[in-house]
């Protein structure tokens, strides 16, 4: 893995920016704890006209600074290249052929390979839940967050996403049921369960 980044970070700086960057795409083999980076100090800046010693504008001087870097910009290219670091990482090979597309997605989502050390699934999930799919059956969904986490383009039925949570009986549900609203909000999925595709996730 290769890093383009200011000149004038130093080895320290660097470092830090690496191993975090890296690790938010999960292609490190192990985290570590870095140190906080040192507090850049910038110069500080003046009135309209003034000049330093060198006779120049203090915007002039802040200008010549910056300097062009070359990254991958092309979206399309991003994609392929994060794919690829998670193939070249994942070891995919481990699971059957008709989940490992599901799971370079999960790690994908994730940006930790690591959580596909707890992917387990029944047999016949995978196909069951794209037929569902196809088939037009709902989405449950216990948070907004995985709900705005589904690329409705790529539902193959314009699938319909069902998130209880803000319902109006729902607080009057966890009242009475001694419970969190998220678990009141999960009973409203009765009527559209049969058949429906389940997401549980988090709402941070």
């Amino acid at each position: 893995m290769w890093f383009v980044g200011d000149p004038d970070l130093t080895a320290e700086q660097r470092r830090v920016v690496e191993t975090e960057e890296a690790w938010t795409l999960g292609v490190t083999r192990a985290r570590q704890r870095a140190a906080p980076a040192p507090t850049p100090t910038l110069p500080r800046l003046r009135g309209r006209g003034d000049r330093r010693a060198s006779g120049g504008p203090v915007g002039a001087e802040i200008a010549s600074r910056g300097r062009k870097y070359s990254y991958l910009r092309d979206p399309e290219a991003i994609y392929r290249a994060s794919f690829a670091a998670i193939r070249a990482e994942a070891d995919l090979p481990r699971f059957p052929a008709v989940q490992r597309s599901l799971a370079l997605r999960l790690a994908h989502a994730a940006g930790d390979v690591a959580i596909l050390d707890d992917l387990v699934s029944s047999r016949g999930a995978v196909q069951a839940g794209r037929r569902a799919l196809a088939a037009g059956m709902p989405i449950l969904v216990d948070a907004e967050m995985v709900a705005a986490g589904i690329i409705r383009d790529r539902l193959p039925a314009q699938n319909r996403i069902i998130c209880t949570l803000h319902e109006a009986e729902v607080a009057k549900l966890a009242a009475a049921q001694r419970t969190t609203r998220s678990a009141a909000a999960v009973e409203l999925w009765r009527p559209h369960l049969q058949g429906a595709v389940v997401a549980i996730g988090n709402a941070p």
